[in-house]
């Protein structure tokens, strides 16, 4: 079982450990005044193409075109990455860390009461390693085929978006499928894990689209949501999950010198239309762009449960992505975005979050992946209350790579995000509830 566990770490999200241990080391120290500038100027000019390859006035030649030039621009950054590393000593220092074993999961990961319960699946059967401060246990599951079917069908019923009439039977199917899905991956370990304390779950495929918390328990415990038994969260791997424990013991002896809250919300665009009671923080087109009215409240909401003088809180005109870049973004122990997301899966640094533009022409408004790996920041905690931030490529032995990856090599060590498109109002309230209980 331990030889098994070490091989399945191997294989999971290797490159994020290694950009959480260059993190670790600061190595972009190294880098000249001229490289960041060389830098700073390529990323300006990826993020000025994929804005313009977007506009509904370009013809589709124009476009097909822009849509080469962005390509040929993101390998040339590629390439100047990959040249920054050569010349950088810090590099050629740099250990890497090796994977993590089980007794120091066991012994340094875990608190009691806590459950790590990691997935890997195979074509033939898949396992379940659920690790607690005091044993182990290696169950088989089924094949990835029927995992994958499951876990779909699950997936598909809860990120559609129901109507008065559609909710009851939504909401059944829901349950039903949430249901089969976790008799098939907790089977009948499932009174042990909805006993727990608190649960970190390190998915694999597929499972990194489901929303664990929404599983639904068997009958003898209540036909519940697994998040009303016990609180869930998420790992890359067990790997990743000591290295951003790691950060923990420093962020808090610092608590006292810091400020409590930086928020933006309510950005404002040169296109925006006028918000709908049904919009959604997602960004389908850069030129269509609804105003998220709810986030300033939100914002707000969420800024009045900490003292004034601990919050910073940018709205409207003065959300911009050049305020986040000029923040001492180290000084504040919650960093909360109230925004559109931007997803692309195909070439996840494209992704990123909206902001308003406030007349600054070195910016463009659209913080993307490749510019927050850049950030430096040192929170206890980052909300990203925007559609789909939870998202990104999947790729077989890296999980998901998306905002989520930036956002921990920047320096968080827990996010919040999400899995699908989110209402802008129910997304308010939610948020309002969530801080409440935090703060």
């Amino acid at each position: 079982d331990r030889e098994a566990f070490l091989m399945a770490e191997r294989s999971k999200s290797r490159s994020l450990v290694e950009l959480l241990a260059e993190s670790k080391a600061d190595v972009r120290r190294g880098l000249t005044e001229e490289q960041k500038s060389k830098e700073f100027l390529m990323l300006r000019k990826i993020s000025g193409l994929q804005s313009e390859i977007v506009s509904d006035k370009l013809d589709a030649a124009t476009k097909v075109q822009m849509a080469e030039s962005l390509s040929t621009a993101e390998e040339k950054f590629s390439r100047l990455q990959a040249e920054f590393r050569r010349e950088n000593p810090a590099y050629a220092n740099l250990k890497y860390p090796q994977p993590i074993s089980l007794s120091n999961v066991q012994q340094q990961g875990l608190s009691d009461g806590e459950l790590l319960l990691e997935f890997s699946l195979g074509t033939k059967q898949s396992f379940l390693w659920m690790i607690s401060k005091q044993s182990v246990r290696l169950l088989p599951l089924p094949s990835s085929t029927i995992i994958n079917e499951q876990a779909k069908k699950f997936v598909h019923e809860i990120q559609r978006r129901p109507t008065t009439q559609t909710y009851d039977l939504l909401m059944r199917r829901v349950r039903k499928y949430g249901m089969q899905l976790s008799e098939t991956l907790f089977g009948k370990a499932i009174n042990e894990i909805a006993a727990a304390k608190k649960l970190t779950i390190v998915p694999d495929g597929v499972l990194f689209y489901v929303p664990f918390e929404a599983l639904t328990l068997p009958k003898s415990l209540g036909n519940e949501y697994l998040v009303e038994r016990v609180p869930v969260s998420y790992a890359q791997s067990a790997t990743v999950l000591d290295q951003l424990q790691e950060r923990t013991d420093s962020l808090r002896q610092h608590d006292a010198d810091r400020f409590a809250l930086l928020a933006f919300g309510d950005p404002v665009f040169a296109s925006a239309n006028l918000a709908k009671s049904n919009a959604t923080r997602s960004l389908p087109d850069f030129y269509n762009i609804e105003r998220l009215i709810s986030t300033r409240e939100e914002v707000k909401q969420v800024a009045s449960y900490f003292p004034a003088s601990k919050v910073r809180v940018y709205l409207g005109d003065t959300a911009t992505e050049a305020h986040i870049k000029k923040e001492n973004l180290r000084a504040y122990q919650y960093l909360h975005f109230a925004t559109h997301g931007f997803l692309d899966e195909r070439v996840p640094s494209r992704s990123g979050l909206l902001f308003s533009t406030g007349g600054d022409t070195t910016e463009d408004g659209l913080l993307q992946m490749n510019e927050i790996l850049n950030l430096d920041m040192n929170p206890d905690l980052v909300v990203l209350s925007a559609c789909e931030t939870g998202l990104g490529k999947l790729l077989k032995g890296e999980g998901m790579i998306g905002l989520t990856r930036a956002f921990h090599y920047a320096g968080a060590r827990l996010l919040v995000v999400s899995l699908w498109k989110v209402a802008d109002v129910s997304t308010a309230e939610l948020m309002k509830s969530f801080y409440a209980t935090l703060a």
